[in-house]
């Protein structure tokens, strides 16, 4: 005959929790299903707070996924980041994150272009992954806005000797190679000294080191 197996409480979450599981008359699971309540106090908790307190609150949301709450946490702060110090030196700010959660949703060369519609004589420092910073050199260069970019990269000597933190300069070919150390050339360059193309194409994150 069909029955029900309860389980609960399910400890180790946030809220109350419960998972209950069907069984047919052939002693096969029809179905099964997972029941909670969630208490939002954490929310509560978290106003106010100061950003680096986050990810020792929220990881502490859920027992069973504490690493994606503090992930969560982590990206969100990296948003906000030095958003208020910009705001204290009295410089305009503007913030856009990919879900709109901070400012408007998107990318922020969106953010980009329109300010350079506003001040086509501005210059632009940017920083941040690979594939953000090709993305604002593109925008600059077709605009002819001078750009200078603080890159990212394994560095384990940080005076050049290793070579773990090269990228390939402007003009590199195999016949006449340009790497650039970033450590030491670097790691803020202009953006005319850089191989975008190849850049691009690997990114600064790989396990060399490197745009490759």
């Amino acid at each position: 005959m069909p029955k029900t197996i309860t389980i609960s409480p399910v400890s180790r979450i946030e809220g109350h929790a419960k998972i209950t599981i069907h069984i047919d008359d052939r002693g096969t699971v029809k179905d099964a299903r997972f029941h909670v309540n969630e208490f939002r106090g954490f929310e509560k908790f978290c106003e106010g707070r100061l950003m680096w307190e986050m990810g020792g609150i929220t990881s502490r949301i859920c027992g069973i996924c504490p690493t994606s709450h503090l992930i969560t946490s982590a990206k969100a702060g990296d948003d906000i980041l030095a958003v208020t110090e910009f705001e204290r030196l009295g410089g305009e700010t503007y913030v856009s994150t990919d879900d709109g959660s901070l400012g408007e949703a998107g990318f922020v060369t969106r953010v980009l272009e329109r300010k350079l519609d506003k001040y086509p004589c501005a210059e632009v420092y940017a920083c941040g992954p690979m594939p953000m910073l090709a993305a604002v050199e593109q925008v600059c260069g077709t605009r002819n806005v001078p750009l200078q970019v603080s890159l990212e990269a394994h560095m384990a000597c940080g005076v050049g000797a290793c070579l773990g933190c090269v990228v390939k300069g402007a003009g590199h070919s195999d016949q006449a190679p340009n790497y650039l150390c970033t450590c030491k050339e670097g790691p803020v360059f202009d953006a005319k000294e850089l191989d975008w193309g190849r850049a691009v194409a690997t990114g600064t994150g790989c396990p060399q080191g490197g745009c490759r």
